[in-house]
Formats: C-alpha cells, sequence, structure tokens
C-alpha cells in the first residue's frame, strides 16, 4: 500500500499541501475495504497511515449521524458510510457477506438509507446495490 498508494500520490498531496488551496479537495480518497480483522493485520495498517498523518483527514465517533455527516460537511469533506446492509440469514451465506454491519431485514435498512440520505451522506456502500440503487432513485 505504501508503494502502489501512498508513494504514487506524494507528489500530487504535497504540491496540493504547499499551495493551500482547498477548492478541489478531497484531492484523493482512499477506501480500505478490510476482509479479515487479524490484530497484527490492524496495527500495520495502523502504523502506515500514521506515517501520512498529516495528509488523512478524519472525524470524531459520535452518537448522532447528522452531527458527523455536518462536521465533515463544515469541513469540506466528503464523507461515505460503509456498510448499510439489510439482508436475511440465508441472504448472508449465500452471498457471503458479513453479520456486522447487517441490520436484518430490508425494513430495516432503508431506515438506515433514509437516514444517510436525509443528512446528505455523500457515499452509502451497501452488499446490496441493486437494491440501494433501487431506492435512491425512488428518493429522486
Amino acid at each position: 500500500m505504501r508503494d502502489y498508494f501512498f508513494e504514487r500520490v506524494r507528489p500530487i498531496v504535497e504540491q496540493a499541501l504547499r499551495d493551500g488551496n482547498h477548492d478541489d479537495w478531497p484531492l484523493v480518497t482512499l477506501n480500505l475495504d478490510l476482509k479479515s480483522e487479524e490484530p497484527e493485520h490492524l496495527a500495520a495498517i495502523w502504523q502506515l497511515l500514521a506515517e501520512y498523518k498529516d495528509w488523512i483527514t478524519s472525524a470524531p465517533k459520535g452518537a448522532d449521524v447528522v452531527s458527523l455527516v455536518r462536521h465533515a460537511h463544515l469541513n469540506r469533506l466528503w464523507i461515505r458510510f460503509y456498510t448499510l446492509d439489510g439482508a436475511t440469514k440465508s441472504e448472508l451465506s449465500s452471498h457471503g457477506w458479513f453479520r456486522s454491519y447487517n441490520f436484518g431485514s430490508k425494513e430495516a435498512v432503508n431506515t438506515r438509507w433514509a437516514a444517510a440520505v436525509k443528512a446528505g451522506v455523500d457515499y452509502v456502500a451497501s452488499d446490496q446495490y441493486e437494491e440501494l440503487g433501487r431506492y435512491l432513485k425512488s428518493q429522486r
């Protein structure tokens, strides 16, 4: 990840930091989609991210989704919610999806999708992209 991503974007990021013009920010969005949570793996990623901490923006975790979105937007940041799923147990097992970010039903995830849309979230991730796409089109 260091060589493939961070060092390749270094000239772009460092020039933007020198220029100080935030009109085109965020310059780069890095999405990490971790498929496992071994402590050594997470520690290595965290250590690498710490090396580039001057480039990375974060926000404190809050209990209120809307305040988190507002905080990001006030700081001219995009915000992505990962991953809002509403799959049944049989859908989870047949597709290999994870239980840890699943709300258990279409009705439950629709509530979360509606809250995300209402709050102005910039990106919503889901393993149920087709259903999410239909939902978002219905909100236009």
